[in-house]
């Protein structure tokens, strides 16, 4: 059987549009001083409350302000005409109570859905603001070394640098290769300057026994 797909949200959108032209509604609701109007029928299909007002056929219902304030009211039948409320997060807690005072039980389902969605919505904008905030780690491959580190490790080099050459004091018994004769060189003398080994001092001559004498 053919059926329309959006009829529901169709008769909620020409119910909604005949409460606010107060067209066909039979029903008063006053909080305070102020009046609203609905249908009694739809307010019956939606709220234990007013199916058990219903029955009375008073056209008028009074409501204690303390239990329902304007706004909760004003929310509740936005809900009943649209499945949904435009709410204040500071009066959600007040929603609540009117709709469980009223016996509004598809109401106090949704109001604990959007609870529950703000909470988590909550929750991860705080992770993402403890996330953002913290430093890079320095075991991270991409982070560079700090100024000071760099800095240290370069001085670490030179000094260790600076030790080696002061490694070699020349002394006395340092080579003189212009003195020496192609034989007197041997592969030893020839590893550097900082090779110590025998050989003449430089710039004496050799005793001999008829010095001593």
């Amino acid at each position: 059987m053919a059926h329309l797909a959006n009829h529901g949200r169709l008769l909620l959108q020409r119910l909604h549009q005949q409460r606010e032209m107060d067209f066909l509604c039979d029903i008063t609701i006053m909080v305070k001083d102020v009046e609203f109007r609905a249908h009694r029928n739809i307010l019956a299909a939606f709220s234990n409350f007013f199916s058990g007002q219903a029955e009375k056929g008073e056209e008028v219902t009074i409501l204690d302000p303390e239990k329902v304030s304007r706004y909760s009211l004003e929310k509740l039948l936005e809900f009943v005409y649209t499945g949904q409320m435009n709410l204040s997060s500071t009066r959600q807690a007040a929603v609540r109570r009117a709709a469980v005072f009223l016996g509004m039980s598809e109401a106090i389902k949704y109001l604990e859905e959007v609870l529950h969605w703000s909470e988590l919505g909550e929750s991860q904008s705080e992770l993402d603001k403890e996330a953002g905030a913290s430093p890079p780690s320095p075991s991270s491959p991409s982070s560079p070394l700090p100024l000071s580190i760099a800095s240290g490790i370069g001085e670490w080099h030179s000094e260790e640098q600076e030790g080696k050459d002061q490694d070699y004091e020349p002394g006395e018994e340092d080579f003189d290769f212009e003195e020496m004769s192609d034989e007197e060189i041997t592969p030893a003398a020839q590893k550097g300057v900082g090779y110590r080994g025998t050989g003449r001092k430089r710039g004496r001559r050799p005793k001999s026994f008829s010095d001593e004498q």
